[in-house]
């Protein structure tokens, strides 16, 4: 799974705590484990992409039990202010569960691709993932949720799939 609830999350930070884990950072356990001499049962707290919950949500409950973690950021999605395209493409798609999708209306061919089973999802996303090296993906992703009938705005209120900004990613 690629998200996980902000009360599981919580109930792990707390666990982590009350039994004493080693939380360190990504380049003290790095240099403890070359030393040989890496306590039993340290670890590293990663993050991926850079999601908007990693610095509302997370931050301030790691902060709180004095945790260290590492932040990945996919810089593109970032500096474009862009939702990350593989998780948007495949939760439109799965929004659009059922339906028919004309590849003629995103402009990649004539094929219809029942969205049917999660093969057939699967199989939409990697044609679509397959076509669009070249193009402005959020806007394929806009027209996808229109031609899907998706009420779904990267820009808008809504913090989905939202990634940090620079600010937010150099404040935190």
């Amino acid at each position: 799974k690629l998200f996980m609830r902000e009360d599981t999350f919580l109930e792990r930070m707390t666990y982590l705590k009350q039994h004493d884990y080693p939380v360190l950072t990504l380049n003290e356990a790095l240099a403890l484990m070359y030393q040989n001499t890496l306590p039993p049962r340290a670890l590293v707290i990663t993050f991926y992409d850079g999601w908007l919950g990693i610095g509302t949500k997370a931050a301030p409950a790691l902060r709180e039990r004095g945790f260290p973690s590492t932040v990945y950021v996919t810089t593109r999605d970032v500096v474009a202010e862009a939702p990350v395209f593989d998780v948007a493409l495949r939760y439109l798609i799965w929004q659009g569960r059922g339906q028919t999708l004309d590849m003629y209306f995103l402009g990649l061919g004539s094929e219809a691709i029942v969205l049917g089973s999660p093969g057939e999802r699967e199989h939409a996303a990697r044609r679509i993932s397959e076509a669009t090296d070249d193009c402005d993906r959020k806007a394929l992703l806009m027209k996808l949720a229109e031609v899907l009938r998706v009420d779904w705005d990267p820009d808008g209120d809504s913090p989905l799939f939202r990634l940090m900004t620079m600010e937010q990613l150099a404040q935190l």
